[in-house]
């Protein structure tokens, strides 16, 4: 179950990653900063 959910977790990152590269950056950064915290 949680591995599936994980599959679709990184399935949906990559294809948001590869149509919005600029997007992706920016939110992984706020992610980055909000777990520095």
């Amino acid at each position: 179950m949680i591995k599936e959910i994980n599959v679709i977790n990184y399935y949906f990152c990559a294809k948001f990653f590869i149509f919005h590269p600029i997007l992706y950056n920016k939110s992984r950064l706020i992610i980055i900063k909000l777990l520095n915290y």
